[in-house]
């Protein structure tokens, strides 16, 4: 498992480190998503910025863009975060990708180099 999320008040924080699987993005909005508190979070940021790397192909990108849009019918009003390791094209890529596949959802998704912007946008 190479991440870990902190709750507090109504958001998660979850943070990426190391190389990143398809199946470390699945668990952790799996968790998410099985927590009492889903139904009341505002804001999910997935700061990839410690991540190596985000070992995805565009089937399980797609898999998870499904997976996040079945949950979006309890929780239309999330605010998700995305932050990107900088010094990784790749990652930025793949997120952007995700980022595509989840146009016409209610949820309003960003992308972020730094994970203080995403704390100040999903205050905003």
């Amino acid at each position: 498992m190479n991440y870990e999320a902190k709750w507090s008040d109504s958001s998660v924080s979850v943070r990426f480190e190391g190389a990143v699987t398809f199946r470390d993005v699945e668990d952790s909005g799996n968790n998410i998503f099985a927590d009492e508190r889903f139904d009341s979070l505002e804001l999910a940021i997935f700061d990839f910025s410690r991540a190596t790397s985000l070992n995805l192909s565009k089937m399980e990108i797609r898999v998870i863009s499904t997976l996040d849009s079945g949950a979006s019918r309890w929780n239309d009003r999330l605010k998700l975060a995305l932050v990107t390791n900088k010094n990784s094209p790749r990652i930025t890529k793949i997120l952007a990708i995700y980022i595509r596949f989840m146009k016409g959802n209610n949820w309003k998704i960003e992308l972020f180099e730094e994970p203080q912007d995403a704390l100040k946008w999903g205050s905003e």
